[in-house]
């Protein structure tokens, strides 16, 4: 086995050349990850072992585009291919993952496993047809993106309705983990992002460690039963949650092992002056308060944008569409992710009013990307993604005086400011890096002793 050396400077990592497949060194120009994932006979790396066997290099010279991937990577790039891991990513089996997507947990599950790949690691998958993520295996179990979702909240449907739904849910997740069971030694550990309990309760009989991130708070009765179950039999899951605030939520169900900040991708600089409009990026349904947005917005005299799928039809009926007139209050649909960032950009601030304890959002994260503040109640993760008085203002939850007066305020905030805070604490790089090094941590810890 021998080795190419990065040219960086001050970096002494090795990029893999195997002596058995002479096409790589080409393909590792192109992608400096590609061939970490090519099947060829013969080939050390067709298959990476979490051990490793590097070579000192033996002076073939050095590749070009390294920089790039080393700008990427920010600073993380001395573990980055240590040891490759082979993760098997369950998505809620809700909506796809593609965009424009339906919601954070789809978008942020899509993010961690193509960061994962781009780092030489293999990602396989589990999600709805139509799904898509660049540099990774999909399964879709011949899972439709209707066949679990709940087309009403469910206070709205009949009680068979809810058994039949909760069924195809556990027969779908049953599936899933039977696969994984009879396919065990092509993984090294399961992520899970579903809102089941079944993958929960049956995490055990995998055969390989099993994580799961909590991204919604305990609202879920099936998802919380389990998490309980297994913590009061002494069994507790191995859990992420995306926030303190959501750690604590469930800290009297269940122990929260670790906490993973939500990431999102950086977008080039932009130099947009901002209009004088608000902005309010969610899902259209109670718990996001697109409607209190609308209270806010007309108490200060500013035209507000509306983004988002609408997922309670009777909830935008009811609540956004009287009010959505084309001028005062404008709904834009549900955008692309480029459209979103746009409407960021222009945005003189962004509207945040849950009613519920907010996990930890993207939409915020991506405002401030753009440089644009956050209004914020002061509820869940929100607390620690807004930086109240310097990226934005936080008020308490539910007082729409007070979100309106923070409108006067805006200009006390540097949109400077907003951007490089969030590019500090909240990359989707950063998050990619401590999903793979925690899930590095928990594959060793689950070797078997080398004692004699």
């Amino acid at each position: 086995m021998a080795s190419l050396s990065c040219s960086a400077q001050g970096c002494g990592w090795r990029f893999p050349w195997c002596d058995a497949c002479q096409g790589h060194p080409a393909q590792l120009r192109q992608s400096l990850v590609l061939p970490l994932r090519l099947n060829i006979a013969n080939c050390a790396f067709s298959r990476p072992s979490l051990t490793g066997h590097w070579c000192k290099p033996p002076g073939q010279g050095t590749l070009t585009g390294e920089g790039d991937y080393h700008a990427r990577l920010q600073g993380t790039h001395a573990t980055a291919i240590d040891e490759l891991m082979r993760i098997a990513v369950l998505s809620p089996m809700i909506n796809p993952l593609a965009e424009p997507f339906a919601g954070g947990t789809e978008a942020v599950t899509a993010q961690i496993a193509r960061g994962l790949a781009e780092r030489g690691h293999t990602v396989t998958v589990f999600a709805t047809e139509g799904s898509g993520v660049p540099g990774t295996e999909l399964r879709t179990m011949g899972l439709k993106p209707s066949a679990l979702r709940w087309l009403a909240p469910p206070d709205q449907l009949d009680g068979a309705t809810m058994r039949a739904l909760l069924v195809a849910e556990q027969r779908a997740f049953h599936g899933i983990l039977l696969w994984l069971r009879a396919h065990a030694a092509k993984y090294d550990l399961v992520h899970n992002n579903s809102f089941s309990g079944t993958p929960l309760l049956l995490a055990d009989s995998v055969g390989v460690p099993f994580v799961t991130t909590l991204h919604v708070p305990p609202v879920l009765l099936e998802q919380v039963a389990a998490l309980r179950t297994l913590a009061e039999n002494g069994t507790p899951s191995r859990l992420i949650a995306v926030s303190h605030g959501l750690a604590q939520e469930f800290g009297t169900i269940t122990p929260v092992g670790k906490v993973i900040h939500n990431g999102v991708e950086i977008p080039a600089d932009s130099e947009v002056a901002p209009d004088q409009h608000l902005l309010f990026v969610g899902r259209l349904v109670p718990e996001k308060g697109a409607d209190l947005a609308i209270s806010i917005a007309r108490a200060a005299g500013c035209t507000l944008l509306i983004a988002g799928r609408i997922e309670d039809d009777a909830f935008y009926r009811r609540e956004i569409a009287p009010h959505v007139d084309g001028t005062s209050v404008i709904y834009l649909g549900h955008l692309s992710q480029g459209e979103v960032w746009s409407h960021m950009s222009r945005a003189a601030a962004m509207l945040f009013t849950p009613r519920w304890p907010e996990p930890c959002s993207l939409a915020v994260l991506e405002g401030l990307s753009r440089g644009t503040p956050a209004i914020a109640f002061a509820t869940g993760g929100l607390v620690e993604q807004v930086i109240d008085g310097e990226t934005g203002f936080l008020v308490p939850p539910g007082d729409l005086t007070a979100a309106a007066g923070a409108i006067a305020k805006l200009g006390q905030v540097s949109r400077e400011a907003c951007r490089a805070d969030m590019v500090q604490r909240f990359s989707r790089d950063a998050m990619v890096s401590k999903y793979e090094a925690y899930f590095q941590k928990i594959i060793e810890g689950a070797r078997p002793s080398q004692g004699g």
